[in-house]
């Protein structure tokens, strides 16, 4: 697995963080009250330990698990003054067509 910041967010990924903040926001976060937020783009479907350790290796892009060859990164937006740093995860071909 290899670790990487993202230099230019891809369309795909950009609106999945405008999603998780919208998210974020319908379930009360107020980012005006904290420095720094961490989070993943997407979460597990179900709140089980076989669906996290399959969504830990799920391309966050096409939705492939990848149990093998598994990219990572985080990127990061300002919210509200707030820097929120997303993680994502993508399979080796769609780390192809991002970089």
């Amino acid at each position: 697995m290899t670790e990487g910041e993202v230099s230019r967010v891809p369309a795909w990924l950009d609106a999945l963080m405008d999603q998780r903040i919208a998210l974020m926001r319908e379930h009360g976060v107020i980012f005006a009250e904290m420095p720094i937020v961490m989070t993943a783009v997407q979460e597990p479907e179900e709140d089980t330990p076989e669906a996290f350790s399959r969504w830990e290796r799920t391309c966050d892009r096409c939705r492939k698990h990848c149990p093998d060859e598994f990219y990572t990164g985080t990127t990061t937006r300002i919210v509200d003054e707030t820097q929120v740093v997303f993680t994502f995860g993508m399979c080796p071909e769609c780390k192809a067509e991002t970089t």
